[in-house]
């Protein structure tokens, strides 16, 4: 009998030191970070860079000090569609923020939703803020006239992890319900 209740004791023993074990590691931390190590680590490894066929036109600082500063005219954002259109892109991901209208004329709202228009192959981004930290979150969408024409409207929100780095992605998200596509998925499912 007493041979028998070592046995239970030590398998409780055991387990109890186990469990607390456990609880530390998934406490700590520590087990996320070995888990966004081997991630990383894993994308490191299988490394592909991206079809030729995808062309990224940037903001960048040549082209700030090309057109001139920010915020462009709607006229500028109005050719770049055009000549895409010319040069046939299968899709064209206007990762731009037009959801206001353009106070200084009021003409170029109406060239960018004919060149919208007439692409036929946009996709406009739909954000989703925090006007102020515990606000409720705020949906801005692009223009009526933009998104009417638009060929996919997406969510651009990208999470991070605790250490500033984006891993994944939701691939549907929403006010309410989960009805908005990701921007990603929605340029892919318009090409």
């Amino acid at each position: 009998m007493q041979l028998k209740f070592n046995q239970l004791s030590d398998r409780f023993f055991t387990a109890l030191i186990l469990t607390l074990i456990a609880s530390v590691l998934a406490y700590s931390g520590l087990l996320v970070r070995f888990d966004n190590l081997h991630y990383d680590l894993g994308r490191y490894l299988t490394f592909k860079p991206a079809p030729a066929d995808i062309v990224i036109v940037a903001i960048d600082e040549a082209s700030l000090k090309n057109i001139g500063r920010w915020p462009w005219s709607r006229n500028v954002h109005a050719d770049l569609v055009g000549k895409l259109k010319q040069e046939q892109a299968r899709v064209i991901g206007l990762d731009i923020i037009f959801s206001e209208p353009e106070l200084s004329n009021a003409k170029a709202d109406l060239a960018l939703a004919q060149a919208i228009e007439k692409a036929g192959n946009v996709v406009l981004p739909v954000l989703f803020e925090e006007p102020y930290k515990g606000s409720p979150i705020k949906q801005s969408l692009p223009l009526e006239s933009f998104a009417l024409h638009a060929a996919a409207l997406g969510r651009v929100h990208v999470p991070l992890d605790a250490d500033g780095i984006a891993r994944g992605i939701y691939l549907w998200e929403g006010l309410g319900t989960a009805s908005l596509q990701h921007f990603s998925q929605a340029v892919l499912q318009a090409a």
